[in-house]
Parts: structure tokens; C-alpha cells; sequence
């Protein structure tokens, strides 16, 4: 009798296990792998020190062009290359400064950090998947670590289980089959444990790329983040899409092509430029005074007269250009929009099932095999009616983790989506330059 008592209480403890699992002082959590992530991510430096490239860039692209010197002796005797023997001899020194056509300047100015601004938020979208990322590895990984410890705490009851099963037939009071079938559920369970085994290498294996190799094989505590989404934060996702930084980042590029339309219509305008020089002259005239040196000024300007087929077709293709890139932020909005449908669909399913389970499935299965066991025990079932209620309900205990892990990927991902403030403030600290403030 004490036997069975035993075997039923391993049998409440295994099935609840679920419900009350320990977690371990060094644990890595999901909160300490984002923070690693985030601090081990190379690829982001190289987007932010081109944006720094391009801000300086802007900064050399609004200044004038060098000015200009030129040197040259003028009117030389063939004879004799002489510079003091006639008064047309001469010495010359300028100086050319050429000015842009209208706003040349500022527009290149603006364009260039316009670019920068489109380099950064293509940083901003790389922090973001990093903690997408790494919490759907870290959430994989723990459900492939709760799945082991549910099988490994199921497996003394089927231990126990094949000890019933042999104490019956040894009474003569079941037969062989029993005894090899739980058995043959034993073997099966243990061979369970290799494969998820191999998974949850696979996974740390896949958080060493994000955390590195040093924390790689901490397991992950029991505690799920709390992650909720309600209608009016599906609502707001809705409304927020439009600052994805995705979106963002073509918002710039399209500023850069509109600047590159004002550039073109600038060359409809005339540049010119200005000289001066000062020409020596080391001559007398015929009376024996000294002839008098020269300076001169001028200005030139271009005269952009025949546009038809390049200042018109240059604000044309320039024109060509933003209409492309607003048609591509347009379809960028429809497909960010329809993979938000997507995972909140999805989302609103795994929550329907998570209920489901939790209130159903999960009671009625431990009822299930309680019953089963107590009717084998009773002998007014077989053994394969107990096999099949207790794995069942493993299977939906192994079914539920699944459902709460795949929950929070959904969620997860929405969040890369439209990122909730305290995500955007850990990203926007993170890519923030030296000296830079927010």
C-alpha cells in the first residue's frame, strides 16, 4: 500500500511541476543576455562611424572651394627670355575664387546629414533585431530547458510505472505485454531526453552568437518576462508604424533625393567666380623711368543658356528618383503593417490556446491519468489506456511551454515592430556618439 502511495505522490509532483519551478542565483536572464547582446554587437559601430562620416562630410561639403593661385611671366622676348628689357614684361601673381551656383552649398550641407540621419536610424533597426534576436533565442532556450525538466521529472513515474507492471506480473495478475510495453515508454523517454539535449546545445550554440561564448552555457531561469499587449496598445501599434526606424531611414533617403531635386534646379542658376593679380615689371622707358607695375580684377560667369538636355533632364531624373523612393516607403509601410497583422493574429490565438490549456486541457489531463492509474491499479483497465493518459499528458505539458514560449516570440516581435519607450531608450543610449546627447 505504502508502494502506491508513493507512486501517486510522484505522480502530483511530476504533473505540477510545471507550476513551481526553482530558479538558480546564476541563471543568465533574459533582462542580463539583451544587455550583453547589446554590448558584444559589433556591426552597429561600423553604421555609426559611417553616419559620423557623413556629418563631417557635411561640414566640408558647405564650405567654398579652395581659392585658386596662378603664376605667370607674360610677354617674354623670344630672343632672349628676358624679363627688364621691355615694358611690356611682366611678372604675374593671381588669386581665383569661384563661388557656387546659388545654394549649392547649404543644399550639399543638408543632403549629406540627411544621409547621416539615414546611416543612424539603420543603426537604431540593428539594435532593435539584436534584442529581437536574442530574446527569441533566450525564450527557444527556455522552453527546451523547461521540456527537460518536466521529462526528467516524469521519468521516475515511468520507472515507477514499469516496477507496477512487473510486480502484476510476477501475482500472475497481468501479462508480459505490460511489462515490455512500459518498458519500450522508458526507452522512449530517455531518447526523448538525447534530442532535447541536442536542442538546447543548439540554442546556447545560437545565444553565443549574440552573448558571446563566455556566458553561453548558463541556463536560463524558470520566470518568463511579463509581456501583456491589450487593444489599445494594438491600437497605438498601428499609429506607431510610421516611426519604425525602417521608415525612418527612408524618410531620409527621400529628404536626400529631394535635396538632390534642389541641387538640380540650383544649376539653373550661374556660378562665377572673381580674380585678382598684380603683374611686376622691372623695365624703363625710353626717357629712363621706371614703368609702373599693373593689378587687375575680374569676374566671370557661367551662362547655363541651353538646359534642355541637362539642367532639365538632371531635375527631372532627380524628380524620378523621390517619386521610386516615396512608392518604396509606401510598400515598406504595407509590408511592416502586414507582418504586425500577422503576429497580432497570431498572437491572439496563442493567448485563446493558453487559456485553453490552462483551464481545460491541463486539469483534464492530470485527471485523466490520476483515473487511468487508479483503474490499472483497480484492474478495470488495461496498461495501454495508463501509458497513453500519462503521456498525454506530458505531451500537453510540453505542449503548453510551446505555447507560452511561442506567445512571447509573438510579442517579441511586435516589439521589434513598434518598440515599446524603455526598448527605444536602451537603443538610443546604445548608438548614442561620444559627447552626443539624446
Amino acid at each position: 500500500m505504502a508502494f502506491y502511495k508513493n507512486l501517486i505522490r510522484s505522480l502530483l509532483s511530476s504533473v505540477l511541476v510545471w507550476a513551481c519551478p526553482l530558479t538558480q542565483a546564476d541563471d543568465l536572464s533574459l533582462r542580463r543576455a539583451e544587455s550583453l547582446a547589446l554590448e558584444n554587437d559589433q556591426g552597429y559601430e561600423g553604421l555609426m562611424k559611417q553616419s559620423a562620416a557623413l556629418k563631417d562630410r557635411a561640414v566640408s561639403d558647405s564650405q567654398l572651394p579652395d581659392p585658386m593661385m596662378s603664376i605667370s611671366w607674360m610677354n617674354l622676348p623670344v630672343e632672349n627670355f628676358e624679363l627688364d628689357k621691355e615694358p611690356m614684361n611682366q611678372f604675374k601673381v593671381g588669386v581665383k575664387q569661384t563661388f557656387p551656383s546659388g545654394d549649392t552649398l547649404d543644399i550639399r550641407k543638408e543632403s549629406a546629414l540627411a544621409d547621416a540621419g539615414r546611416i543612424r536610424q539603420q543603426a537604431v533597426k540593428r539594435r532593435l533585431s539584436v534584442l529581437q534576436q536574442t530574446r527569441s533565442i533566450w525564450l527557444e532556450t527556455w522552453y527546451w530547458e523547461r521540456a527537460m525538466q518536466t521529462v526528467e521529472e516524469n521519468e521516475p513515474l515511468f520507472v515507477q510505472l514499469r516496477e507496477v507492471t512487473e510486480s502484476f506480473y510476477t501475482t500472475g495478475k497481468k501479462g508480459l505485454d505490460d511489462v515490455v510495453r512500459s518498458e519500450l515508454e522508458l526507452q522512449r523517454l530517455k531518447d526523448r531526453e538525447v534530442k532535447i539535449s541536442e536542442n538546447i546545445g543548439r540554442q546556447h550554440a545560437r545565444l553565443a552568437r549574440w552573448i558571446g561564448s563566455r556566458d553561453q552555457q548558463r541556463k536560463v531561469p524558470s520566470e518568463l518576462p511579463e509581456w501583456e499587449m491589450d487593444d489599445t496598445d494594438k491600437d497605438l501599434a498601428y499609429e506607431s508604424i510610421v516611426r519604425h526606424p525602417l521608415v525612418l531611414a527612408m524618410d531620409q533617403r527621400i529628404e536626400k533625393l529631394r535635396q538632390g531635386v534642389a541641387l538640380a534646379r540650383e544649376q539653373y542658376k550661374p556660378a562665377w567666380s572673381v580674380e585678382a593679380g598684380y603683374s611686376f615689371r622691372n623695365a624703363e622707358r625710353a626717357d629712363g623711368t621706371e614703368v609702373p607695375d599693373l593689378a587687375s580684377v575680374g569676374a566671370s560667369i557661367s551662362l547655363p543658356l541651353f538646359t534642355k538636355n541637362r539642367q532639365d533632364k538632371r531635375v527631372s531624373s532627380a524628380n524620378h528618383q523621390v517619386n521610386a523612393a516615396l512608392d518604396q516607403r509606401l510598400d515598406l509601410l504595407k509590408e511592416l503593417r502586414a507582418r504586425l497583422d500577422e503576429e497580432l493574429i497570431r498572437l491572439d490565438r496563442l493567448n485563446s490556446r493558453l487559456r485553453l490549456h490552462e483551464s481545460m486541457i491541463l486539469p483534464q489531463s492530470r485527471e485523466q491519468a490520476e483515473a487511468a492509474l487508479m483503474g490499472y491499479k483497480a484492474e478495470r483497465s488495461d496498461f495501454t489506456e495508463v501509458m497513453r493518459a500519462h503521456i498525454d499528458l506530458l505531451e500537453s505539458i510540453l505542449e503548453y511551454r510551446r505555447i507560452q514560449t511561442d506567445r512571447l516570440k509573438s510579442i517579441a516581435a511586435i516589439r521589434f515592430l513598434v518598440p515599446p519607450e524603455n526598448d527605444l531608450n536602451r537603443v538610443l543610449a546604445a548608438t548614442s556618439a561620444p559627447g552626443e546627447t539624446q
